[in-house]
C-alpha cells in the first residue's frame, strides 16, 4: 500500500510539470514536503541559567567529530569550548598577537584531521586540537595586496579557502565592492592567489569628514560562501535566485536555482531595521541618500550540511519566521519548514542543526535543533 501511495504521489507531481510553470511545480511540491521535516530545539547555552554569556558581536560557532561545540566571541577575543550537552569546558584567548591570543575573530571552522581552525584580525590561523585544546600551530595568512585584508576562512581538503575584503580609502565610498576568493595551501602559499572574484556586501557609506562611517545596507546584498564536504564550493549573492557551485579544480560548475516571490519593502519594515533615528546625522543621511532596495533579499543566509544539502532560509511575507528550504547537492528540492527569523543556522551535522539566536536587545544564545523526518 506505501509502494502504490508513493507511486501514485509521483504520478501527481510529474503530470503537474507537464500542465504547470515550474514556480507552480515548486509550489505544489512544497505542498507535498510540508511538515515532513521537524526542528527541535534541544539545547541552548547562554542564556539565563547558562554559567557562560556572550557579548553581543556577531558569534562564529562549528562542532567538532564527537559533538563538542565551538563558539568563537569576538567581543571577548576567545574561544569557548562546550561539551556535546552544553556544559562549559574551557575558555581560550585575549586581546594581543601571542600565541593563543586573538584579534577580531572572524571565522572559525572543523577538518577532517579533527582539530578547531580559527582566524582573526592578525591575518592568522590558530589550529587546536579538537580534544585536549592544545593550540597546535599559527599560520600568517599571505595578502596578495596591502589593501586585501582576510575576512573569512573555510577548511578546505588541501588547505584553506580565503576571502579577501578590500579596504575602504576616501573618495571611494560609492565604488562596487567585489570580494576575492583565495586557496592556499597549509604551510600558507597560494594554490590559487585568485580563485574567483564575487560581490562584497552592500554597505552604506557616510563621509563624516574625519573618517568613513558605514553600515550594513538595510535589505540589501550579501555575499555568501560555503565548502560542502565533497570539495564543492558554493557562492550565493542573496538577492540573487541562484547558488553557483564550483570544484576546487575549477573543471565542474553547477547552479542552484530558488524559487522565490518577491517581497515589497514597506515604510513600517524600514523603520524597523533602521537602527538610527530620523533626527541623528546617520538616520537622516540613511534615509535620504542611502539607495535601499523596494525588495528583501532572496533569502538571508544558507548552510551546506554534512551530508552536502543545502539548508537555504527563503524571505517570505511571513516577517517574523524563514521559510527554510533544504535542497540535495543536485540542487532538487528534498524538504521545507519554518524557523524564527532570531535564528541563523551555521552548522548542520550528525542530526542536529546548530545556530545563533539573537533577542531584540542584541543578547546572543547558542541553539541546537534535532533533525526529526527530513527527506533525502
Amino acid at each position: 500500500m506505501k509502494l502504490l501511495s508513493a507511486l501514485f504521489l509521483q504520478l501527481i507531481i510529474f503530470s503537474a510539470t507537464s500542465i504547470y510553470s515550474s514556480d507552480d511545480y515548486i509550489s505544489l511540491r512544497l505542498q507535498t514536503l510540508s511538515d515532513n521535516i521537524n526542528l527541535v530545539q534541544d539545547l541552548t547555552i547562554g542564556d539565563a541559567t547558562s554559567e557562560v554569556f556572550f557579548g553581543n558581536w556577531p558569534l562564529k560557532i562549528a562542532v567538532g567529530s564527537q559533538g563538542r561545540i565551538f563558539v568563537a566571541d569576538p567581543q571577548s577575543y576567545s574561544l569557548k569550548a562546550f561539551s556535546n550537552k552544553g556544559g562549559f569546558i574551557q575558555e581560550i584567548g585575549r586581546e594581543g598577537r601571542g600565541p593563543k591570543e586573538f584579534g577580531y575573530l572572524r571565522s572559525i571552522d572543523t577538518g577532517s584531521e579533527k582539530n578547531i581552525y580559527v582566524m582573526d584580525s592578525n591575518d592568522r590561523i590558530s589550529t587546536f586540537d579538537e580534544e585536549s585544546l592544545e593550540l597546535i600551530n599559527d599560520l600568517n595568512v599571505p595578502r596578495f595586496n596591502v589593501r586585501w585584508s582576510p575576512h573569512e576562512m573555510k577548511v578546505a581538503p588541501e588547505g584553506f579557502i580565503i576571502v579577501y575584503n578590500k579596504s575602504f580609502v576616501a573618495g571611494e565610498k560609492n565604488q562596487e565592492r567585489s570580494n576575492t576568493i583565495s586557496f592556499i595551501d597549509k604551510q600558507g602559499n597560494f594554490i590559487y592567489e585568485e580563485y574567483s572574484n564575487v560581490k562584497a556586501d552592500q554597505l552604506f557609506v557616510m563621509d563624516t569628514g574625519s573618517s568613513l562611517w558605514r553600515t550594513d545596507m538595510p535589505f540589501g546584498g550579501k555575499s555568501y560562501l560555503e565548502l560542502g564536504n565533497d570539495g564543492i564550493i558554493y557562492f550565493g549573492w542573496s538577492k540573487d535566485t541562484n547558488i553557483v557551485k564550483h570544484s576546487l579544480d575549477k573543471k565542474h560548475n553547477d547552479t542552484v536555482n530558488i524559487s522565490y516571490t518577491p517581497i515589497e519593502v514597506t515604510s513600517e519594515d524600514l523603520e524597523d531595521v533602521l537602527e538610527y533615528p530620523p533626527t541623528s546625522r546617520q538616520g537622516k543621511a540613511l534615509r535620504e541618500d542611502a539607495q535601499i532596495s523596494q525588495y528583501f533579499p532572496v533569502y538571508d543566509w544558507f548552510v551546506v550540511d554534512d551530508k552536502n544539502r543545502m539548508w537555504i532560509a527563503i524571505n517570505t511575507e511571513d516577517r517574523e519566521n524563514y521559510s527554510l528550504h533544504i535542497y540535495d547537492k543536485d540542487g532538487e528540492l528534498l524538504d521545507n519548514t519554518s524557523l524564527p527569523k532570531s535564528v541563523q543556522l551555521q552548522v548542520v551535522r550528525d542530526g542536529y542543526a546548530y545556530g545563533v539566536q539573537e533577542t531584540e536587545d542584541g543578547i546572543q544564545t547558542v541553539v541546537r535543533y534535532k533533525v526529526n523526518r527530513l527527506n533525502g
